[in-house]
């Protein structure tokens, strides 16, 4: 990859934590929020940023730390942080993405909202926080909007299972299954 591709990939990462990084908010014209971890990135997490991309000029993605997939997805994730941020700003769709630390109350949600300023937080159907979300949109004057259903059997957890179930690599390029005979597999 050429050295200006990655740069201009890099220059979409944001770290919450850096005042600086942060300075670039509110971005100039219709910006779309989304949130979530994209750990497994699959289909369901690109058709939701391109819906939610269709809503506003300007698509921010508020990325979850590696801790809080361990405290709330019960898991290690499989592409840290800074891998994810990778991946998604390496979308063209994709104008920024924030890379939090680990929030561990609402409140740090409404000052990012309150501080990115978005004219859309976008939610897929059935989002769990959607409450609060549609809270944190009031305090700025902006809108929630449901942009898709929820994909069934497709999410990041059902890949990660079905590669586990079918004895592929997961989480770490050594551990791989291997037989040890009498059909007894062991990671390595």
């Amino acid at each position: 990859m050429t050295d200006t591709i990655m740069k201009s990939i890099q220059d979409k990462i944001v770290d919450y934590s850096n005042k600086k990084d942060m300075a670039i908010f509110p971005l100039p014209r219709k910006s779309v929020l989304v949130g979530g971890c994209f750990d497994v990135f699959h289909f369901g997490h690109w058709k939701f940023l391109t819906a939610a991309k269709k809503q506003g000029n300007n698509l921010i993605i508020a990325l979850e730390s590696d801790r809080f997939i361990k405290r709330v997805k019960k898991r290690n994730p499989i592409h840290n942080q800074k891998q994810r941020a990778l991946i998604l700003a390496s979308l063209f769709l994709v104008d920024k993405v924030v890379c939090l630390p680990d929030f561990k109350d609402e409140q740090e949600y409404f000052d990012l909202v309150l501080k990115t300023k978005p004219h859309i937080v976008a939610v897929t159907k059935g989002d769990n926080k959607l409450i609060n979300k549609k809270r944190q949109a009031e305090i700025i004057g902006a809108k929630v909007v449901v942009v898709m259903e929820n994909i069934k059997r497709l999410s990041s957890y059902s890949i990660i299972n079905i590669n586990l179930n079918n004895n592929v690599i997961v989480n770490n390029p050594v551990n791989i299954r291997r037989p040890i005979g009498n059909g007894i597999t062991t990671l390595t």
